[in-house]
Parts: C-alpha cells; structure tokens; sequence
C-alpha cells in the first residue's frame, strides 16, 4: 500500500507569467475535475517536466 505523504508547504514566490488562452482552458479544466487549485496545476506540471527532462 502507498505512504501517505502531506508535502511541506514551500517559501513561494509570485511570479506573472502569460499562456496562450487554448492552454488556461485546459489547465483550468484539469483543476475543476480533480478539485485542485489551478496554481497547483501548474506546480505539478512543472516539477514533473523538470524531474523528467533530458539533461
């Protein structure tokens, strides 16, 4: 069975940034069905394409 772990809550940072409407949309989606904030969204996105680039 998987741990349940509850992530420490990080020193954040605002940061503006600017994205195509076609991909608001989809993220904002993502975020309705699975209950989840929107900035969350995009958190995972991002650590997820960093821990899995090409170095």
């Amino acid at each position: 069975m998987a741990e349940f772990n509850i992530k420490k809550r990080i020193e954040s940072f605002n940061k503006t940034i600017r994205l195509p409407e076609n991909i608001i949309e989809q993220v904002e989606k993502i975020a309705d069905e699975n209950n989840i904030s929107f900035n969350r969204v995009i958190l995972e996105m991002i650590e997820f394409s960093l821990d899995n680039m090409k170095k």
